[in-house]
């Protein structure tokens, strides 16, 4: 049988091993609608593209064909877009799965995952894996984090210190020397049409008093940085539109702040 690339057309230059990833729970073969594709042994690489765009650093992102970070035994990168996304792909009908695949704002660094104050939930293996904050800062440098870049975190209590007086937002901050976005609550999820809504609440499913998306500083030993609170996050998972409100008002105005970007739709399903 003669194998081909299942993009292009062209012929596979050795037989390729069909890669696995395993939020699927079982083997698929690649297809232009699976989350598989082919791979050659002989030359390293894929033989289709990622969905996004090529970029210069690191170097190895220039090469589209470069799956997560060149590791596909360690790491899964179902699509191309999120940097790291640790949501099982079905859960709660992909609630948390596409929110977080389509909240990937440019220049910065998204992380996408179940966790507590202590540690970020891997959920894309069996069995799951519980990463601490050191852990989750040594495996996005694998995955492609660049010093100095930002970091946005949508993990529960992800910016909450905890009763060893460990803060991961502030850990990553310090280790990585940028600026770390991360949850002071739980995160609550809603969604009316094409869009989710998320914000943060001392309780769990919206309960309790509101909290925010608070961001941490290098040094900033678990402080947040004064008026980086944000209230609540938007992603239309259908155009890519994502929309963060904070909750200080615009300078002269009682409107709160918001920002609103749009992706490119390369990086869109």
């Amino acid at each position: 049988m003669r194998i081909v690339e299942p993009v292009s057309g062209l012929p596979a230059l050795a037989k390729p091993r069909r890669i696995k990833a395993s939020h699927r729970r079982r083997w698929r073969i690649a297809s232009g609608q699976s989350v598989q594709r082919y791979y050659d042994p002989q030359i390293g690489r894929f033989l289709s593209v990622d969905p996004v765009t090529a970029y210069s650093n690191p170097v190895g992102a220039f090469n589209r064909y470069w799956y997560a970070s060149n590791n596909p035994y360690k790491f899964v990168d179902p699509d191309g877009r999120t940097d790291v996304n640790n949501f099982l792909q079905n859960d709660h009908g992909g609630l948390f799965y596409n929110a977080a695949a389509a909240f990937d704002l440019p220049g910065t660094f998204t992380v996408g995952s179940h966790g507590n104050e202590s540690i970020i939930q891997d959920q894309t293996r069996a069995p799951y894996e519980n990463w601490d904050a050191y852990q989750t800062y040594s495996n996005a440098v694998s995955m492609g984090l660049k010093p100095g870049e930002p970091v946005f975190s949508l993990s529960c209590r992800f910016g909450m210190t905890n009763s060893l007086g460990v803060n991961q937002a502030q850990v990553m901050a310090d280790k990585n020397g940028s600026k770390v976005t991360g949850a002071d609550g739980w995160i609550n999820y809603k969604k009316q049409g094409d869009t989710t809504t998320m914000t943060v609440w001392s309780g769990r499913n919206g309960t309790g008093k509101q909290g925010a998306f608070q961001q941490f500083a290098p040094g900033g030993k678990g402080n947040p940085v004064a008026g980086s609170a944000i209230k609540s996050i938007s992603v239309n998972t259908k155009t890519g539109t994502v929309t963060l409100r904070y909750g200080q008002a615009e300078t002269g105005s009682r409107i709160p702040r918001t920002e609103t970007f749009k992706l490119k739709d390369d990086k869109l399903k």
